[in-house]
């Protein structure tokens, strides 16, 4: 393990209310869905071996959504630099605009004290319209301070997504304020970002957005393996540029736990 991996969640469990965590922040495990009445889980599939979670958007309310179990250890997953990564496969396409259900939210962590307010970091998929034509893509976002006043700034992506596709997204931030957001090995870059706030009350969620009253803008596909990072790592340390196992000279369990990786950060 590497020691800029703060959590990592791998999604091998295939069955189950939690998610194991590694890294170096103190319990980590992932709840799927919320402390919430309403909410449903989102639901185990294994697929050639493969694991994974489906999120569902079954109607207003019923969001889908994985939470800390142990909510006081989100501190640990406030970082000014950081690397933010995970799989994502969607069933349906955002409508464009901000609504109750859109943009879909992949993940998130922001202040919660009774109501949102800032946000250290977020990833979402959002329609939007370039050169007058509709693109579905990834998004980061996140608020800053500008002279007492909190402002929001994202970075959006220009590969456009389809359905029943996998995808890796990530998205790292340097300490020189270089944004880096990559969907697979393609890469948009936006450089002297503000900083990142400080948050009081983190709270992370995966596969919807947390308001001040109720989880919104679920998302309507799958996500397998997550993995948040203190440092901006280089492209052939994110999940997509895992070696081939052939090449790593293992023996036959690691071959076959290696394997059983690549395969997943390979999905077409």
């Amino acid at each position: 393990m590497r020691s800029e991996t703060t959590a990592y969640w791998t999604f091998n469990e295939g069955s189950g209310q939690n998610l194991a965590s590694t890294g170096t922040a103190a319990d980590m495990t992932l709840q799927l869905g919320t402390s919430q009445t309403g909410y449903a889980d989102p639901a185990w599939v294994t697929e050639q071996g493969d694991t994974y979670l489906q999120f569902r958007t079954d109607g207003s309310p019923n969001y889908n959504a994985l939470t800390l179990a142990s909510t006081a250890n989100a501190s640990a997953l406030v970082l000014d630099t950081f690397t933010i990564e995970a799989f994502i496969n969607l069933a349906t396409l955002p409508a464009s605009g901000y609504t109750t259900n859109t943009p879909y939210s992949i993940l998130e962590l922001i202040n919660y004290d009774g109501s949102v307010g800032l946000i250290n970091y977020g990833l979402r998929v959002l329609t939007t319209t370039v050169n007058d034509e509709s693109l579905t893509t990834v998004d980061f976002f996140y608020t800053y301070d500008d002279g007492g006043t909190t402002k929001t700034k994202s970075v959006t992506h220009n590969m456009a997504l389809e359905t029943d596709a996998w995808y890796y997204v990530g998205v790292t931030r340097d300490s020189d304020g270089l944004i880096s957001l990559y969907i697979n090995n393609d890469v948009v870059t936006s450089s002297n970002s503000p900083d990142t706030p400080s948050l009081t009350s983190p709270t992370l969620t995966i596969g919807a957005s947390r308001t001040s009253s109720a989880y919104r803008r679920g998302l309507d596909g799958a996500i397998s393996e997550v993995r948040i990072s203190d440092v901006a790592l280089s492209p052939d340390q994110l999940l997509i540029n895992i070696p081939e196992p052939s090449q790593l000279g293992l023996g036959a369990f690691g071959l076959l736990l290696t394997l059983a990786c690549y395969l997943r950060r390979h999905k077409n």
